[in-house]
């Protein structure tokens, strides 16, 4: 009698007869294609699970196109059989598990990254993670709370598979297959692959069908998951990230703005520039993408001129992008400058903000009056595309082409998402807390101190001015940790809200106090009554959860449409009456709304944006292409129209055509970031480059190490490993951490009597680059004999990083006490964490010089781990702009 075995390759015995080897093939077949039929059963369960149980947990309800998210989910399933099947043992059940895994933990981040920003993560930016996790941690832990039973639901296949390997349950992924059950697993996913693909296929002319969505690589994430799946969008967007290929160039014509022939236009009448001839265009390019643009731009409508045109060529500009602004906290006791703002001049009574998060989106819509470029192969942010282009619409080129000084500000680092690139190339004469503004950089700073910081630039000039902000005193968190918060808390503590919706109105309120200090500037230097101010957001403020936006607005907002309600505000002084606007409006509309305030000769077929105030097509449009108008509401998640009173019928022609509309806007846009296009129509030298050529180190991914690194390097405190190349993985060296600290400083004088007399050597001497720090670190006490790290090559960890600083902090004047009782209890917590130690990690903690790295509980248990040159950068970068308030 054979002996059942469990291992890879049951085999016959050969001192048996024939007959017996006979007799066993005939159980060891049947468990080879009973393994194979519980692989394929797992896979495929696993990929229909996770698809419609994600597909549940963010729309709530299935569709007409859920079947296709489970089609690709059965497809992955065949896949992943196919992949494990000839694999050895330990192997094999260590790719199954670990594919089990990758789809559940994907859905997972997916998931609660959808409940913090309201859409998913495209794969291009999943490099970011370590930034969502740093920076938006208490939203990360709300998300998780907020949807812990979907997390576990799905949680399920993978623990299933666990347990069922742990417990030598079930069959699958038992035994090592043979062609035989290789060959089925091919023929099972090829013939998925040809279902999926015929019935995509059938709807293949359908505009917005499902092959569209497939194969388009304009389609936007969140359209792709809500269409096609996790699976299917993520192998989409791979495909494209790593074998790169550009996005479809092809505009798709509506009616309502595309006439059948070209047609003529006079600027007397129209927003055009009569010297542009799109055929023409067209006809002098070889390229695919500038061609299919003239082509399409050749019969664009144009907007007409109006009793609006040139109504303020007279006045100053200054426009304000409030970060995470809205409306719902203005009222005349509380926000007396921002109520007078917000009611006086032209009042658009029907804006949307487009965006639901993302600063760079919504202030790159705002400046250029284009969409951002959300397509499958982006893989850098539309701003920093644009930041070689020629821009001569932006407000900064256009209104110095009429005479007017331009001046651009930020209240943090100017090299956060490269706005000291990207805004010089607007027209701006740009500053930013470290670079131009005399003002104290914090999280986040004040909006206040840089309005403070920055009007005399411009204000008694004696010419006409623009002046542009991007604020950031309303950034989340919005806790009393935010730095702007704390400061108003006062102004708030007895209003009638939630913590963090009045930690949000305070942080808030340092903008008014901004708003409050310009307008009082204004009218001491006589020009308040000639100077136009323009505000909105930059996104809905995703820092506040939906109650507590609700608790904020007063009432409960459909998440789909009246969220996104926001203020275009425009004050104009001196208008006998306000002009009061009920067209929809989005984000980019304001620029050619202004444009022609303005008196500015554009090209309005050259923008995606409309000018609110002419007659004509006027659409409030949202980041997932659902739009408003003023007959009925689109929405794009599931497809559905909504009249604005029972009374209207809507056809699906006409909802067709404004999907088309509002598609053609993304896709002239994109084709315009694109191919520098304005370059192309306005015969300029193109700078045939992209932003990234002007990168100063290749090798730093991440906007917040960017900041910290450039900030450091441009102030001559920290040095990079090669020109191009800063290595700020490499850890961080005690000589180094010391000349940085001796480089802030000031490089003061200093000889080698403090040195002891064993630290210099051959290797070590005043020839070394690192000699005087150290001399000066003995002399300052900085360093001490007893010190355990003292030796210039020493590798630094968290706690000598932290007792560094503060020694530092100290030597400046800085106050470094700490909370007593917290120190006490660390101490006990602690036991083998020295005093000096204890209080230095808990201080760095309590100024936020390390909590961007590690909080207080991950510092003590890593308090031996060494630290990255990153690291070291980032905590002496908090150090200066947060406590030792070296700005510009």
């Amino acid at each position: 009698m054979l002996k059942e075995k469990t291992s890879d390759v049951s085999m016959t015995n050969t001192n048996q007869g024939s007959g017996t080897a006979a007799e066993a093939a005939v159980p060891m077949s049947h468990g080879l294609w009973n393994t194979w039929r519980k692989n394929l059963l797992l896979f495929c369960l696993t990929g229909v699970y996770v698809e419609l149980c994600l597909h549940l947990c963010v729309f709530g309800s299935m569709d007409r196109y859920a079947g296709y998210p489970v089609l690709f989910g059965l497809l992955g399933g065949a896949l992943c059989t196919l992949v494990v099947s000839s694999l050895p043992k330990v192997l094999r059940q260590i790719t199954g598990v670990f594919l089990v895994a990758a789809q559940v933990l994907l859905a997972e981040v997916q998931l609660v990254y959808h409940c913090i920003f309201g859409d998913f993560m495209p794969v291009s930016q999943i490099g970011m993670g370590g930034n969502v996790v740093v920076n938006f941690n208490s939203q990360l832990l709300y998300g998780i709370r907020q949807n812990l039973l979907k997390i576990l639901l799905l949680l399920l296949p993978l623990i299933a598979v666990i347990l069922c390997l742990a417990l030598r349950r079930g069959q699958a992924l038992k035994l090592r297959l043979r062609w035989k059950q290789t060959m089925a697993s091919f023929a099972v996913l090829l013939a998925l692959l040809l279902t999926v693909t015929g019935l995509m296929y059938v709807g293949r002319d359908n505009a917005f069908s499902v092959y569209r969505t497939f194969t388009n690589v304009n389609t936007s994430t969140d359209s792709s998951y809500k269409k096609i799946g996790m699976l299917a969008t993520t192998a989409q967007e791979l495909r494209y990230m790593l074998f790169s290929g550009s996005g479809s160039i092809m505009i798709t014509p509506s009616s309502l703005n595309i006439s059948d022939v070209p047609r003529t236009y006079s600027s007397n009448s129209y927003n055009v520039i009569e010297s542009i001839d799109f055929t023409a265009l067209a006809d002098s390019t070889d390229s695919d993408i500038l061609k299919a643009t003239d082509e399409y731009l050749a019969n664009a409508t144009p907007t007409r001129k109006n009793n609006y045109t040139g109504l303020l060529k007279d006045y100053n500009l200054i426009t304000i992008c409030a970060e995470s602004f809205c409306p719902w906290f203005i009222s005349e006791e509380l926000t007396p400058t921002l109520y007078k703002l917000s009611h006086t001049g032209i009042l658009f009574e029907n804006y949307y903000g487009t965006f639901q998060s993302v600063t760079t989106n919504g202030e790159y819509t705002m400046c250029m009056g284009l969409y951002p470029d959300m397509s499958r192969t982006k893989t850098d942010s539309s701003f920093n595309v644009a930041g070689t282009n020629y821009l001569p619409f932006c407000l900064g080129n256009a209104l110095k082409g009429m005479g007017y000084q331009a001046w651009g500000y930020h209240d943090y680092i100017g090299d956060f998402y490269n706005r000291n690139i990207t805004h010089a190339n607007m027209g701006y004469t740009f500053k930013a807390a470290d670079s131009g503004l005399a003002m104290k950089i914090d999280w986040p700073s004040s909006d206040l101190e840089m309005m403070e910081a920055s009007i005399d630039d411009y204000i008694n000039s004696g010419e006409p001015f623009h002046a542009y902000y991007m604020t950031f005193s309303g950034h989340y968190q919005y806790n009393w940790d935010n730095a702007m918060s704390a400061k108003n808390r006062d102004a708030v503590k007895d209003l009638p809200y939630s913590e963090p919706v009045k930690a949000y109105i305070a942080c808030n309120l340092e903008l008014e106090y901004a708003l409050e200090y310009l307008m009082q500037r204004l009218e001491e230097a006589g020009v308040a009554d000639k100077t136009c101010i323009v505000l909105t957001n930059d996104h809905y403020p995703y820092g506040l959860t939906e109650d507590e936006y609700n608790e904020l607005a007063g009432q409960t907002l459909d998440t789909t449409f009246e969220k996104y309600r926001n203020s275009f505000i425009c004050y104009v002084p001196g208008l006998s009456e306000n002009i009061v606007v009920d067209e929809y409006c989005s984000t980019a509309d304001i620029l050619p709304t202004l444009l022609n305030l303005f008196g500015v000769d554009y090209d309005s077929r050259l923008l995606a944006g409309t000018d609110v105030l002419s007659s004509g097509l006027h659409v409030a449009v949202l980041s997932d292409k659902s739009f408003l108008t003023k007959t009925f509401r689109y929405d794009a998640g599931t497809e559905t129209v909504i009249p604005a009173d029972e009374s209207i019928t809507v056809s699906d022609g006409l909802v067709k055509t404004y999907r088309l509309y509002v598609d053609s806007r993304f896709q002239l846009s994109g084709n315009i970031l694109n191919s520098d296009y304005y370059a192309h129509v306005f015969a300029r030298e193109s700078s045939g480059g992209s932003l990234a050529d002007t990168v100063v180190f290749t090798d730093i991914k991440s906007i917040f190490n960017q900041a910290s690194v450039l900030y450091m390097y441009r102030k001559g405190y920290v040095e990079p490993e090669a020109p191009d190349t800063f290595g700020g993985k490499a850890t961080a060296r005690m000589g180094e951490f010391i000349d940085v600290l001796y480089r802030i400083a000031g490089r003061p004088e200093t000889d080698n009597t403090a040195l002891p007399a064993d630290c210099e050597n051959e290797e070590f001497n005043a020839a070394h680059p690192y000699y005087h720090a150290v001399c000066w670190a003995y002399q300052t006490r900085l360093l001490r004999q007893n010190d355990p790290n003292t030796e210039y090559d020493d590798k630094v960890d968290y706690q000598t990083a932290c007792v560094l600083i503060r020694r530092y902090a100290i030597m400046a004047g800085v106050d470094t006490g700490v909370n007593q009782t917290q120190l006490r209890q660390l101490l006990r917590d602690a036991p083998d964490l020295g005093r000096e130690a204890a209080k230095a990690m808990l201080w760095c903690d309590e100024r936020d010089i390390t909590t961007r790295d590690s909080n207080l509980d991950e510092l003590l248990v890593s308090a031996g781990t060494r630290i990255s040159r990153y690291q070291m950068t980032s905590f002496l970068f908090y150090l200066c702009t947060y406590e030792l308030d070296i700005g510009s």
